[in-house]
């Protein structure tokens, strides 16, 4: 096998194999949307909208403290480094997230992250779309979607399936592969 280990020849390779995939699908967004729709709209959940509260530091801080240590994000922060932060850094990061909320936009240098390739096959016969993305995230936006998830257990509740692994709390990969060997 061939080895790629410079950043804009992997970004070549990987634009040329998924291009098969992804060309078209960008043209036309509300065409997609509505063709995806027709065929699976049946099956999305249909309920009232969730208003939910604005975060407070508290909230923040406890689930900052609390969550399991993952490595830094790209900033270089790490799940610890925010646990030692005070009430009132908890409080003004709240306040930051509230507006990004009620604004519906991040700011640019908050926008960006590294992407890691892992095979999904063996290695020998593999090509670029046996690869599995993993995105590495800012921590704050991370801090702010595992407080919110959390917020939306209830909401979660009402619609989640068995058949769901991913987004539910107290459910994951592992519970899949176990119902799936046995």
């Amino acid at each position: 096998p061939s080895y790629l280990t410079n950043h804009e020849c992997i970004d070549r390779e990987l634009i040329r194999e998924w291009s098969e995939v992804t060309n078209g699908n960008v043209g036309d967004t509300a065409g997609l949307i509505a063709q995806f729709m027709d065929k699976y709209g049946e099956y999305f959940f249909s309920g009232q909208a969730l208003d939910l509260p604005p975060l407070t530091g508290p909230q923040l801080m406890q689930q900052c403290v609390s969550d399991w240590p993952s490595a830094a994000s790209l900033e270089g922060w790490s799940n610890a480094d925010f646990g030692l932060l005070s009430p009132l850094v908890f409080e003004l990061l709240a306040g930051f997230l509230n507006r990004v909320e009620r604004d519906g936009k991040w700011p640019a240098n908050l926008c960006h992250a590294k992407a890691s390739y892992i095979y999904k096959t063996d290695v020998t016969k593999a090509t670029a779309l046996d690869l599995r993305v993993l995105l590495l995230l800012p921590n704050i936006y991370r801090r702010w979607a595992s407080t919110r998830l959390q917020h939306l257990s209830g909401w979660i509740d009402s619609w989640a399936l068995p058949e769901m692994f991913s987004g539910i709390p107290g459910s994951g990969a592992d519970d899949a592969g176990w119902l799936n060997a046995l």
